[in-house]
């Protein structure tokens, strides 16, 4: 309500002036938009006043309650405030577009889109000095750099690779039902080249958790001896009594990406960026299986160590989105598990999903 007073104040004052205002060629135009946004907010001002006065004489001739009139002078406000804004509504819209076309104290310049836009929250003000009227631009920066983190929610799968798949006891692609993953990054943006450029290169910190769950009654076995991974049928268990078989790890990594986005900020509107990623596995992996047995009693087996999986990731990313929604994927060019020829499943993972900047 303030904020509406003080426009109406403004608005007021700039009628009263409305024959000296001087901007620039249009200026007839001008004083007839500011003459009618005055005589707009003077009227709602006098109804409301007016409104006020009959419900204080209803009370005082005890033809209204005093409950009855807080309930009317309660409509009565907010009434008022819709009005007001619809006001204020109308001049932001006039000065906008009359920002776009001259400057302050009334000098005529050309449009420049780094003045005005959605980042340009009270980047117009109008000020009235020595008589006139005054349309000031408050022009921002552009952003050189940002800090900003983000959470990834992908679902993927490991394929074979071709080299050696079809020589292991598990080829990686059978027995395989999904896999998911989080990341959680904390990244830093730097704009390349021009002031105005809207190429970026991003870089920063990231924890990764991925989980590969298997649609077959089987268990990671590793065979200490061979060094390899196998995946042996689980004994006395049947799939359809599985509630959850999955192998799952963590680890850290340092993406780094180049992105593509002409906001100012660097973070509104279109995105585009394509990069990689480098991490190293931390912990051991672990494999749980819930199932339930003949009799339907639940059990819960947890089993920790390395399962033959590669100690090291890198990969490529990409992602296309709007402000702070991501459609993102990300694919691994290492393989999954390391071990001698023949004694692991030569697979790798991708994934896609969604991403969210926060």
């Amino acid at each position: 309500m303030k904020k509406l007073l003080t426009l109406g104040l403004v608005l007021t004052a700039v009628g009263a002036y409305a024959q000296t205002v001087v901007v620039a060629p249009s200026a007839d135009t001008s004083n007839r938009i500011t003459a009618r946004l005055a005589a707009d907010f003077t009227r709602v001002i006098a109804e409301y006043t007016e409104e006020v006065a009959n419900i204080q004489d209803r009370v005082r001739q005890g033809t209204l309650t005093a409950e009855a009139a807080q309930e009317k002078r309660d409509s009565l406000d907010g009434y008022l405030s819709m009005r007001l804004e619809t006001v204020e509504s109308v001049a932001s819209a006039w000065a906008e577009q009359t920002a776009k076309r001259f400057g302050a104290a009334g000098q005529f310049v050309t449009e420049d889109s780094s003045s005005v836009g959605e980042d340009d929250e009270d980047g117009v003000s109008l000020d009235l000095k020595d008589g006139k009227l005054e349309l000031n631009l408050k022009r921002k920066k552009w952003k050189r750099d940002f800090n900003q983190s983000s959470m990834y929610f992908g679902y993927g799968n490991w394929f074979p690779t071709g080299s050696s798949a079809g020589a292991t006891p598990y080829s990686g692609s059978g027995a395989l039902d999904q896999s998911f993953v989080f990341n959680y990054s904390i990244q830093h943006a730097n704009r390349l080249f021009a002031k105005k450029s809207p190429l970026w290169v991003r870089t920063g910190f990231a924890v990764n958790a991925e989980s590969f769950y298997f649609r077959d009654a089987v268990a990671p076995f590793r065979d200490r001896l061979e060094g390899g991974i196998d995946f042996p049928v689980i004994p006395n268990v049947d799939v359809e009594n599985i509630r959850q078989n999955y192998l799952s790890y963590g680890s850290l990594e340092l993406p780094v990406s180049l992105v593509f986005n002409g906001s100012r900020k660097g973070t509104k509107g279109l995105t585009v960026a394509a990069g990689a990623f480098g991490g190293v596995r931390i912990g051991r992996a672990n494999h749980y299986l819930r199932y339930r047995d003949g009799n339907r009693d639940l059990h819960v087996e947890q089993t920790y160590g390395p399962f033959a999986l590669n100690r090291f990731n890198y990969g490529l990313t990409a992602e296309v989105g709007y402000r702070g929604w991501f459609v993102s994927g990300r694919y691994h060019l290492n393989p999954v598990f390391t071990g001698p020829a023949g004694s692991v499943p030569d697979v790798q993972s991708a994934s896609l999903g969604l991403k969210i900047a926060i």
